[in-house]
């Protein structure tokens, strides 16, 4: 994912990206967001149909990236931000289990294994019509 924000001005105006996270007393405090050692968030500069642009590059989407997300500008002419929310768009697929040894011995019995269908984001396991691709077999 990534979230753009152009800003202009004179002089050139400092931009930063944060994150919106909950605080004590239901309060909200913002925690700005730089280039960490742990790899979830790159931001950098770069200049987008000719205005100077800082990105902020999600680089794995996960649920603990969703929230709102604010850009903030400012120089000594004033300020001015953005807010942006995102959410996880939740799919579904079939998630295959281990087949299982023959019974009785192969060529002549049957193996099986597990096929649910279930969510990317929370790996629950959903009926089967919400999976939309044709379901995997389970025995052979």
């Amino acid at each position: 994912v990534e979230l753009y924000c152009p800003a202009t001005g004179i002089p050139d105006p400092v931009t930063n990206w944060y994150i919106l996270q909950p605080g004590p007393n239901r309060g909200r405090a913002m925690r700005v967001l730089l280039n960490d050692t742990a790899g979830r968030y790159l931001v950098r500069d770069e200049v987008v149909n000719g205005v100077m642009t800082r990105i902020l590059e999600i680089l794995s989407f996960s649920n603990d990236d969703v929230g709102t997300y604010v850009c903030g500008t400012s120089n000594i002419a004033g300020s001015d931000s953005g807010y942006v929310a995102l959410m996880n768009v939740e799919t579904f697929s079939w998630q295959r289990g281990e087949w299982s040894a023959c019974d009785p011995p192969c060529r002549l019995g049957n193996r099986e294994r597990s096929v649910v269908c279930a969510s990317n984001f929370s790996c629950s396991v959903q009926p089967d019509f919400i999976c939309t691709e044709s379901k995997p077999i389970a025995t052979q």
